[in-house]
């Protein structure tokens, strides 16, 4: 089985994320939204060349998994903003669903990562505006 195969069958149970790399070692999560994908990048290119699946990608997971080195994908739900990113940096996507946006948990509008990088295409600059909203969302609690 190759690796994106094996990151789509992690997806089970409450696994949100799973990647896979050449030698098989593999890295799970239950956390919802891009906490997880955010500690990840601290480092980039910490995934480099890996194959990952994720329940629901936006942009701000897209560029996220870029700024990891990941190198193909499969999202179960998809947004067109994230597949451009994608195509612009040339990882490889598959999905199950495309969608125009990701929509926030309350269902009442966009994702508040979605837009915080709606308007940005550099993966470093994207970790930083992903960052920055991540703060003020907690600071509002």
């Amino acid at each position: 089985m190759d690796k994106l195969s094996l990151a789509k069958a992690s997806l089970k149970g409450e696994v949100r994320f799973a990647a896979v790399s050449d030698s098989g070692e593999t890295v799970t999560s239950v956390k919802r939204g891009v906490a997880f994908l955010s500690e990840l990048a601290e480092t980039p290119n910490a995934l480099s060349g890996w194959a990952a699946a994720d329940a629901v990608v936006g942009k701000a997971a897209a560029l996220l998994m870029i700024r990891l080195g990941i190198k193909e994908v499969y999202a179960g739900t998809l947004s067109a903003h994230a597949k451009r990113a994608f195509e612009e940096h040339g990882a490889a996507v598959s999905y199950g669903t495309l969608v125009e946006n990701i929509i926030n948990r309350r269902g009442t509008g966009l994702c508040p990562m979605e837009s915080a990088v709606m308007d940005v295409s550099d993966p470093d600059a994207a970790f930083a505006a992903i960052k920055e909203k991540s703060e003020k969302l907690k600071a509002a609690k």
